[in-house]
């Protein structure tokens, strides 16, 4: 799965108005626990929810959401460009 596959887009601008919320959905859902697995050593804290169905990433102050369902949220975020830079780590095959 390539991230430019997500459709990844600007949906508000964050309290500071120079940070942006992104969102995009990736086709077919996610692995939570394989990308949890491939988060270690990317994001300073990763925190799985498999009840909730949610992977919760932390780097910096950025967040990022990773639903099962594949709804992608990255808060916090300057550009789309820059939150597939964050994600692509992940996607790696």
């Amino acid at each position: 799965m390539k991230v430019a596959e997500f459709n990844l887009a600007i949906h508000e601008s964050c309290a500071d108005e120079e940070k942006f919320t992104v969102e995009g959905k990736a086709p077919g859902g996610l692995d939570l626990a394989g990308l949890a697995r491939k988060a270690e050593g990317v994001f300073n804290r990763a925190m799985l929810s498999e009840k909730l169905g949610v992977l919760y990433l932390i780097r910096g102050e950025i967040t990022v959401h990773l639903h099962a369902d594949g709804e992608i949220v990255v808060n916090r975020i300057a550009s789309t460009a820059e939150a597939e830079d964050i994600l692509s780590p992940l996607f790696k095959d």
